[in-house]
């Protein structure tokens, strides 16, 4: 049977080189990618994908049974499976849609809604809101109950969900807990429609905001957006550790030789 050595080394090396090691992953053929990844587990695949092209990554998945390829969509932030399931094929990408879990269906469909260069595509769903008619105690225990990461720049919304301000978090620490939220809320800030372009956002961001609210047509809040998220999608980057292994670098060479060794199907032996 096959040692785990192999398994061993791809795991220590993706840990402590993951640019390095995915380079030379993605260097391989794409069959010996796919065989490569029926022995490796889930959290390392979430690694390798994350850092392939979105067009190598939909090749990889086709060579896989659509279930497998569905549990590692489910297990990618939705920035990296979002431009894979974008670059798929649509009877494909359909069928890995309808079989995710719900939490992670709903905001990959509401993305996929949205073209490459529209704001809607790149907005962060899961986002704490402030009810307009809570108070500060009540404010400050949902912060500490809640499982959603928690942005200096909170949103006030209505009952019908519809922006009407912002707080900072200093705000609250800074007023009585019986203070309603409506009476020391700050107005609301400038709103990004989902279907502007991003050019167009950064070009008119307003400085004094680190997130900035993202609304539909009727001015409801369909989650937040950063600055520095639509940043990085106007910037183009070559990691110098992809450039090692590309010019063939000796180092690049060994760790390519060792996880080729996952695709064989034989033990290793240590010549003397």
């Amino acid at each position: 049977m096959k040692i785990h050595n192999d398994q061993r080394f791809i795991d220590q090396f993706l840990t402590r080189h993951r640019n390095t090691a995915v380079a030379a992953i993605e260097a391989l053929e794409i069959d010996e990618i796919a065989l490569l990844l029926e022995n490796v587990a889930p959290d390392k695949i979430k690694i390798i994908l994350s850092g392939m092209a979105p067009y190598r990554a939909v090749k990889v998945l086709e060579k896989m049974p659509v279930a497998q390829a569905t549990n590692v969509i489910g297990a990618l932030p939705i920035d990296i499976s979002e431009p894979i399931l974008r670059a798929m094929k649509p009877s494909l990408r359909k069928q890995i849609i309808v079989d995710l879990p719900p939490d992670v269906r709903k905001p990959l469909k509401r993305s996929l809604t949205f073209s490459r260069n529209q704001v809607g595509a790149h907005l962060e769903p899961s986002f704490l809101t402030l009810s307009e008619s809570s108070s500060v105690e009540k404010v400050l225990s949902e912060i500490k109950a809640t499982q959603v990461t928690v942005q200096p720049q909170m949103f006030v919304v209505s009952k019908e969900k519809m922006l009407v301000g912002y707080l900072e978090a200093t705000d609250l620490l800074s007023n009585s807990p019986e203070k309603i939220i409506h009476s020391i809320m700050k107005p609301a800030p400038s709103t990004v429609v989902a279907t502007m372009s991003v050019k167009d956002v950064l070009e008119h961001w307003d400085d004094a905001m680190v997130y900035l609210p993202v609304v539909n047509a009727e001015n409801q809040v369909l989650g937040i957006v950063s600055r520095g998220t639509l940043s990085k999608l106007t910037l183009t980057s070559v990691s110098t550790d992809r450039l090692e292994v590309k010019a063939g670098s000796a180092l690049g060479d060994l760790y390519l030789v060792g996880l080729t060794g996952l695709l064989g199907g034989t033990d290793h032996q240590t010549k003397s």
